[in-house]
C-alpha cells in the first residue's frame, strides 16, 4: 500500500504552528527526510484549467522511493489568494515492481483530490483501488495517434528512457497514455522512466520524458507524427505487435510475457505444433497489416529462427550492458539532486563498462555535467570551508585540499570548459592548499628589543626580551588556565623556540619540548627540560617582577639572531595553543596574501568584511596596545576606528580624498575605482585591500595581510 502527502496552503498545518503552504495530511511513516524534500517540491502549477503529473525517484533515510506527484490549483485560499495543492503517492521498489507503469497508475487511480478544505490530518492506510484498464501492448493509443504502435519506441533508448519532448499533445491524459505505454515496453524497468507532463511548470531537469517543447533535448511533434517514418527494431516491432517479431522459440513448458503486463502466460499442451504454426501465421498477417509502413510492397512472411545458445562473450556483453543500464538510471538520481561531481565520477565508471552502451546516451548526460559541475564543486567547497571552526582543524582542511584536488581533476576529465566557473574551482582549491600551510592558533604581537650579554667563556651567552606587564598578564592568563594546585606546585606544559617571518606560519624545523611550569606567589615561570641539539634552551618568566623571555646558547648567538622575530609556542595544561611573537624587526614580517576571494561584500548592508574561511587568521591574532582593521588602498591614517568591517561610505569618502588629492598620474586609477563603486563593484573599487595592526592613536604599525 502507497503512502501519501498533501500539500497546499492552509491556515493550519499537520505540524503545530505551521501556517500558509505546509503539509495538511499525510502518513505517519514518511521518513521526515523526505517530507522535507516532497515540502520543498512546493505547489508549481498555476493553470486551473489542468493538472500536472510528475514521477520521479527521491532517496530518503536509506533507500529509494518512487514519487508520483499531481499538482493543481483552483479556488482561493483562507487569506483569500490564490491556492495550489499538490499530493504525491509514495511507493517502495517493492510496491513499485508490482504495478503497472506510473503513468498508468496517474490516468487510472480514483484518489486524486482537487481541494483541501479540512483539518490537517494522519491518513489512514491506502488501498490502491484502479480504474479498468486496456493492454498496454501493443501500444494502440500510439497506433490511434500516430499510424503505428512502432513510434512508442521513440522513447526508448536500449535499455532505458531517452530524453524526450512531446509537443503539441491534446491534453494531460493523453501524455500519460502515451507515457504509459513506451514505458510498458521497458518491463520490470518501467518504474526507471520519470517524466512530467508539462515542462514549462515543472522544468525539465531530472526527468527523461516531457510534455511541451524544451530546450537542449529532441521534441516529438504529435500533430505531425503520422507523417514521420517509424523506427525499426526489436522494440518497435514489440510496441506494434505485442511481441518481438522475429524471436526465438521459447522452452515449452511456458511462454513468457514479463515485457506485457496485460498478458497472461499460457502453458502449451500437446497441441503444440498447431499452435505454434497458428502463432506464426498470425504474427506474420498482422506484422504485414500493422507494422509495415509502405503496403504496396510485396507480401513478406516472417521467419522463426531456431534458438542459438547465447556464446560466453555475448552473455559478458549483455551483463555490461545491464550493469551500465542500472549506472544509467543511478546516475539520473544523481543529477536531479544537482551532485554533478559524483555524477560525473558515476559515468566515467559507466563508460569504462560499457563504452559503446554509453556512446548512445552521451548527449543525454554528458553536456549538461559539463556545464554544471565546476560551478557545483566549487559552491559545495566554499559551503564547506566557510563552516564555524573548520579552517582552525587541520585534519578537516586536508580532507577538503584532497577533496578540491579530486574534483577538479573529474572536472578536466569530463571535459568542463575552461571559463569562470572552473577558474572559480580551481581558486576555491587554492584556498584549502593555503590553509593547510597555515597554523591558525592564538598569536600575540610583541614590539621590543633583544638584549645579549655573556659572564664569560665558560658560561652560556643569553638574550633576553622584555615584552612588558600588558602582554605580561595576557600570557600569565593563558598559563594559569586549566591549572590545579597554588604556588609553590608545579606542572608539565609544552614549549618551542621557531622563527617567524610570516603571519601564522607553519614553521616545522622545531619540535614542542617538554617545560616544567612552577607557580610562584604573584609570578610564574617556564622553563624547557631538553632543548633540540643546537638550539637554545628556553625560560619565560610573567609576574610583578618581570615578564621576559630568556635564551642561554652554549655559544655566542647566531648571526643576526637578535635582529630576527622568534615566536615562542606555548601549550597549557588545557591543551591550548599560544604564539608569542617576539617583533624585533617588524618590517621584516611578511603579510599573508590573498586573492579578493578572501573578502566579500553583504548585498544587503553593503559592507565588505573577511570571508568566513580566513577570519580565524586574523581575529585570533593581536598586536598588544592595538587592533586590526581592514582598509582598501590609498586608505588615510591615523584611523582610531580600526574595524574588520567597512562600509559603503568610508571607501566612499576614500575615494573622494584620493581625488582631490593625488597627482594627475594616479587620476586614471582613481577614476577606474570609482566606476567600479558607481557600478556596485566594491571590492575591486578597493583597489588592493590591507589588513592592518593599529596602536591606540590610529598610526598603523604592520600589514598583516593583502587582497589583490
Amino acid at each position: 500500500m502507497p503512502l501519501s502527502l498533501v500539500f497546499t496552503s492552509a491556515p493550519q498545518g499537520l505540524t503545530p504552528g505551521r501556517s500558509g503552504f505546509c503539509t495538511v495530511a499525510r502518513h505517519r511513516e514518511i521518513p521526515e527526510r523526505l517530507v522535507t524534500l516532497l515540502e520543498g517540491l512546493g505547489t508549481p502549477n498555476g493553470n486551473s484549467s489542468t493538472a500536472v503529473f510528475t514521477f520521479r525517484r527521491l532517496d530518503a533515510a536509506g533507500q529509494s522511493w518512487y514519487i508520483l506527484s499531481r499538482f493543481t490549483a483552483g479556488g482561493l485560499d483562507y487569506t483569500q489568494r490564490d491556492n495550489r495543492l499538490a499530493q504525491h503517492l509514495i511507493f517502495t521498489e517493492e510496491e513499485a515492481a508490482a504495478l503497472p507503469p506510473p503513468a498508468d497508475v496517474a490516468s487510472r487511480w480514483h484518489g486524486w483530490i482537487e481541494k483541501w478544505d479540512g483539518e490537517p490530518r494522519w491518513l489512514d492506510p491506502i488501498k490502491l483501488q484502479l480504474k479498468a484498464g486496456r493492454p498496454l501492448i501493443p501500444c494502440s493509443y500510439w497506433r490511434k495517434l500516430t499510424g503505428t504502435g512502432a513510434k512508442a519506441a521513440w522513447l526508448i533508448a536500449g535499455e532505458s528512457a531517452s530524453n524526450i519532448s512531446l509537443i503539441n499533445a491534446k491534453d494531460t491524459d493523453e501524455l500519460l497514455q502515451l507515457f504509459a505505454e513506451a514505458s510498458a515496453l521497458l518491463g520490470r524497468a518501467s518504474w526507471s522512466a520519470n517524466f512530467t507532463t508539462q515542462a514549462s511548470i515543472t522544468g525539465a531537469e531530472g526527468f527523461a520524458w516531457c510534455g511541451g517543447e524544451t530546450s537542449g533535448r529532441h521534441c516529438i511533434d504529435l500533430s505531425s507524427a503520422n507523417h514521420e517514418p517509424a523506427p525499426e527494431g526489436e522494440r518497435a516491432r514489440q510496441a506494434a505487435l505485442g511481441v518481438a517479431v522475429p524471436t526465438a522459440m521459447r522452452a515449452p513448458q511456458q511462454l513468457s510475457t514479463e515485457n506485457s503486463p496485460a498478458i497472461t502466460p499460457v502453458l502449451l499442451n500437446g497441441w503444440l505444433i498447431g499452435t505454434i504454426a497458428l502463432a506464426i501465421c498470425a504474427v506474420s498477417v498482422a506484422f504485414y497489416f500493422v507494422y509495415k509502413p509502405n503496403k504496396t510492397e510485396s507480401k513478406q512472411v516472417a521467419t522463426v529462427p531456431v534458438k542459438k545458445e547465447p556464446s560466453p562473450e555475448e552473455m559478458a556483453a549483455a551483463a555490461d550492458i545491464l550493469r551500465a543500464n542500472k549506472a544509467l538510471q543511478e546516475l539520473q538520481d544523481v543529477m536531479s539532486r544537482e551532485d554533478y561531481v559524483t555524477a560525473a565520477r558515476q559515468w566515467i565508471e559507466i563508460a569504462q563498462i560499457s563504452p559503446a552502451f554509453t556512446a548512445r546516451h552521451r548527449d543525454q548526460f554528458v553536456p549538461r555535467i559539463q556545464a554544471c559541475i565546476a560551478t557545483s564543486a566549487a559552491k559545495t567547497l566554499e559551503d564547506k570551508l566557510n563552516q564555524t571552526g573548520v579552517a582552525e582543524n587541520p585534519e578537516a582542511v586536508e580532507a577538503l585540499r584532497a577533496e578540491a584536488a579530486e574534483n577538479l581533476r573529474i572536472a578536466k576529465e569530463i571535459g568542463a570548459p575552461k571559463d569562470a566557473a572552473l577558474a572559480r574551482l580551481t581558486e576555491v582549491g587554492a584556498r584549502a592548499k593555503l590553509l593547510t600551510q597555515l597554523d591558525i592558533r592564538d598569536t600575540l604581537l610583541v614590539p621590543g628589543k633583544w638584549v645579549t650579554g655573556s659572564a664569560g667563556p665558560k658560561i652560556p651567552s643569553t638574550a633576553e626580551f622584555d615584552f612588558g606587564p600588558k602582554a605580561g598578564a595576557k600570557i600569565s592568563a593563558f598559563l594559569k588556565e586549566g591549572l590545579t594546585g597554588g604556588p609553590g606546585t608545579s606542572q608539565s606544559i609544552s614549549i618551542r623556540l621557531c622563527t617567524y617571518r610570516f603571519i601564522a606560519q607553519r614553521d616545522n624545523s622545531t619540535r614542542l619540548h617538554r617545560a616544567k611550569l612552577e607557580q610562584g606567589a604573584s609570578s610564574v615561570s617556564v622553563t624547557e627540560e631538553t632543548p633540540s641539539a643546537g638550539q637554545p634552551s628556553v625560560s619565560l618568566s610573567v609576574g610583578s617582577r618581570a615578564n621576559t623571555v630568556t635564551l642561554k646558547f652554549t655559544g655566542q648567538p647566531p648571526a643576526g639572531f637578535t635582529e630576527n622575530n622568534q615566536g615562542v609556542e606555548l601549550v597549557n595544561v588545557a591543551g591550548r595553543k599560544l604564539c608569542v611573537v617576539l617583533l624585533a624587526s617588524p618590517e621584516a614580517l611578511e603579510p599573508i596574501r590573498f586573492s579578493l576571494g578572501a573578502l566579500y561584500t553583504d548585498a544587503s548592508n553593503q559592507e565588505t568584511t573577511l570571508a568566513p574561511w580566513i577570519e580565524p587568521v586574523f581575529t585570533r591574532l593581536s598586536l598588544i596596545d592595538g587592533r586590526n582593521g581592514l582598509y582598501p588602498a590609498g586608505h588615510a591614517f591615523p584611523d582610531r576606528t580600526a574595524s574588520l568591517v567597512i562600509s559603503k561610505n568610508v571607501l566612499d569618502t576614500d575615494l573622494i580624498r584620493l581625488n582631490t588629492s593625488s597627482e594627475s598620474t594616479r587620476r586614471t586609477e582613481i577614476n577606474e575605482r570609482r566606476k567600479l563603486f558607481d557600478a556596485g563593484d566594491f571590492l575591486a573599487a578597493g583597489g588592493t585591500w590591507t589588513i592592518r595592526c593599529v596602536d591606540s592613536r590610529g598610526n598603523s604599525i604592520l600589514q598583516i595581510g593583502e587582497f589583490r
